[in-house]
């Protein structure tokens, strides 16, 4: 990770820091976001709602924010940092290949995808149309059983 970190820092362009990050984002020009461990919980679920409306993958970086800036080859230290273009380096790629598996479902025969964080769905990070609905319907029958199950239990 740190040597892909390197060669984007060398031949292509990122941005360090959260404003920085979170303009890019909203341009919609970031490819990816890298946040550190120890980031505060406000910036990194701000940093993760922006980056899923702007449809961008977002790492999160396994060492502090010190190790995070010395990776970057900086003295200082870096909570978020921004990849608007990889340069010469295969970052993004990789990491898609290590998030996401694909396969088929019988909901609606597309492809939807399987990453760390659980369901998402045929586009890029987004639950699908049909699941959500689905999801709904089948917490609606749920109720539906057990409301009348409590009602046999009190007309007996």
């Amino acid at each position: 990770m740190n040597a892909r970190l390197k060669l984007v820092i060398k031949s292509g362009k990122f941005n360090l820091g959260t404003k920085s990050t979170l303009k890019v984002l909203r341009g919609g020009k970031a490819k990816l976001v890298l946040i550190s461990n120890n980031c505060p919980s406000l910036t990194k679920s701000t940093i993760e709602y922006y980056a899923m409306l702007s449809k961008t993958a977002v790492h999160h970086y396994t060492g502090n924010n010190a190790d995070l800036g010395t990776a970057c080859g900086r003295l200082f230290n870096v909570s978020v940092m921004c990849v608007t273009d990889p340069g010469d380096s295969d970052i993004i790629r990789s990491m898609a290949a290590e998030r996401v598996v694909s396969y088929r479902t019988p909901v609606n025969k597309g492809w939807f995808y399987r990453n760390t964080w659980g369901w998402a769905g045929v586009v890029r990070g987004h639950l699908s149309f049909t699941v959500v609905i689905l999801s709904i319907c089948a917490c609606f029958a749920l109720l539906a059983v057990l409301v009348a199950a409590i009602l046999r239990a009190l007309l007996h």
